[in-house]
């Protein structure tokens, strides 16, 4: 490569996920240390065969399927619930339960203050006292995560939050992602308990066709 070096790109890659599996293939013997060093978990020397190549990407795919599962699982189809664990999460408030739905809806855009308050209370005039209900149900929400083991999952800015998808799994992320074991836990149900949800249940059901 004329720009940059192998384990430039390696350290570059490492840096937009660090759970991706490198495997080095060159002629030089000397990278191997430098290989390993940014996490690399193969190391093929020039001149290679089918056979190595494939050995190596067989290790690969043990090594992803024995890596841990997230600690948190976002269920959308049906009934919202997050768990940790396996364990689900109880939350004191129902509207801070709610404003997380919003946000795992969103897939990590940003919701600002006045959207929430939109969503959570529709007929409610956006003033002062709303907007201390939303202060409330925020920290209600911040206070629940917390005590679960897993505030990193929720962004905080000062008018607006997101949720963190990296440190989650969902169902419906699943399905977006075209994973063909999401889609046989849809049963045509998701987030039942907010009507809000209903657009994007028509989304998942056209996706689905």
């Amino acid at each position: 490569m004329s720009e940059l070096s192998g384990l430039e790109l390696a350290k570059s890659l490492q840096e937009i996920d660090d759970t991706m599996k490198l495997i080095f293939v060159t002629g030089y013997p000397s990278y191997a240390v430098p290989a390993f060093e940014v996490n690399a978990i193969g190391y093929i020397l020039k001149p290679y065969n089918k056979e190595r190549v494939e050995k190596e990407i067989q290790k690969a795919k043990r090594i992803q399927l024995a890596a841990p599962k997230s600690r948190v699982f976002v269920r959308t189809f049906g009934r919202f619930d997050i768990f940790v664990d396996g364990i689900a999460v109880h939350f004191s408030s129902a509207k801070a339960k709610e404003l997380l739905a919003i946000l795992i809806d969103r897939q990590g855009g940003i919701v600002t203050m006045e959207q929430a308050i939109t969503i959570l209370w529709e007929n409610r005039e956006y003033d002062l006292r709303v907007k201390n209900l939303y202060r409330a149900v925020s920290k209600s929400l911040r206070d629940t995560l917390k005590n679960a083991g897993i505030s990193d999952i929720l962004i905080e800015n000062r008018n607006s939050r997101s949720i963190n998808k990296t440190k989650l799994d969902c169902d419906y992320y699943q399905l977006l992602d075209g994973k063909p074991e999401a889609k046989k836990h849809f049963f045509g149900e998701y987030m039942f308990e907010y009507s809000w949800a209903e657009i994007t249940l028509t989304q998942i059901q056209e996706r689905l066709g």
